[in-house]
């Protein structure tokens, strides 16, 4: 049967068959495609990370933070530098995910960015520059709101972010530090800093740059998708289905084999709305498998990101 329907397709039907498949390979979209999330497949995802030496961190802006292993068995908890004449919060990792980042800011005013190891050891202090949390991964780079007026941004590299485009919704360093990429009005731009010359790329928001390079991630309505920043390759990481719905971040981890993001699940209506349940997905990059973390996060799944243990 199959020989007889293939003996009987034209060349040019064959031609153009293989064009479609070639072009769905490229780009990702498989559709009806659903991503093996077996418990063989999550038991493989959870040792790959456990031996990678990656957890989860918890932020909390008042106790600390909490790293969360994938297999749920253990967690520690990294305490705040905080000292009693000062305020402020965890607001992501640094080091490639080797230490935590906090702002505060002091009885008297002045205001800091402290970096600490993950036993909650000071590495660093400097003073926050231009009242922006857009720093580079080195902390070397910092984008501003407004004119760099920081004085001297605690040894960092400034860029103000007047040159954009208005409003700026999410942003983020590439790795060399030499673009930026951000998304205004659901557009997605990557801005060249050589140049000075922002470029158009996809429709969608929440943008992230992997750390090594090679893909940008943003959500688009209900997908997370991946772009590389010429915008050459798309892939659809995460499709909606069964009332799914992205509602944080993408977060990359330290090597970029994964990511993790915070999904919300319709289930049914009631009379106020729909019952809905949240959990926390890391996703291999490489062909998508998922593995589901149903975890009681006390500071809801945006506040999450990675960290390294080793």
């Amino acid at each position: 049967m199959i020989k007889g329907w293939v003996a009987t397709m034209t060349t040019k039907t064959i031609l153009a068959t293989a064009a479609v498949l070639m072009t769905l390979a490229l780009s990702g979209c498989w559709c009806g495609h659903v991503p093996d999330t077996s418990p063989e497949v999550e038991r493989q995802l959870r040792a790959e990370i456990l031996a990678k030496h990656l957890a989860i961190l918890e932020l909390n802006s008042s106790a600390g933070t909490k790293i969360i292993q994938v297999d749920g068995q253990s967690s520690e908890w990294i305490p705040a530098p905080w000292m009693d004449w000062s305020v402020g919060e965890a607001i992501g990792t640094t080091d490639n995910g080797r230490g935590v980042l906090y702002w505060q800011e002091r009885s008297d005013g002045v205001t800091e960015i402290v970096t600490v190891d993950r036993h909650g050891r000071k590495v660093r202090t400097i003073k926050r520059p231009c009242g922006s949390r857009t720093l580079s991964q080195d902390l070397h780079h910092v984008a501003c709101y407004g004119p760099c007026e920081c004085d001297g941004c605690g040894g960092m590299s400034c860029f103000s972010m007047d040159k954009l485009i208005k409003p700026i919704g999410s942003i983020d360093w590439s790795p060399d530090a030499s673009q930026l990429v951000y998304a205004t009005n659901d557009k997605i731009f990557v801005y060249d800093l050589r140049s000075d010359r922002s470029t158009a790329l996809a429709d969608g928001a929440d943008v992230s740059w992997s750390p090594d390079g090679s893909w940008i991630a943003y959500r688009q309505d209900r997908d997370i998708k991946l772009i590389s920043p010429t915008g050459r390759q798309v892939r659809t990481l995460v499709r909606d289905a069964y009332h799914d719905q992205t509602t944080a971040p993408v977060k990359w981890s330290p090597d970029s084999a994964y990511v993790l993001t915070g999904l919300t699940s319709y289930k049914f209506p009631i009379s106020d709305g729909w019952w809905a349940s949240q959990r926390v997905e890391v996703i291999r990059v490489s062909d998508g498998a998922e593995l589901t973390l149903l975890y009681p996060w006390a500071t809801g799944i945006s506040l999450i990101e990675w960290i390294r243990l080793e």
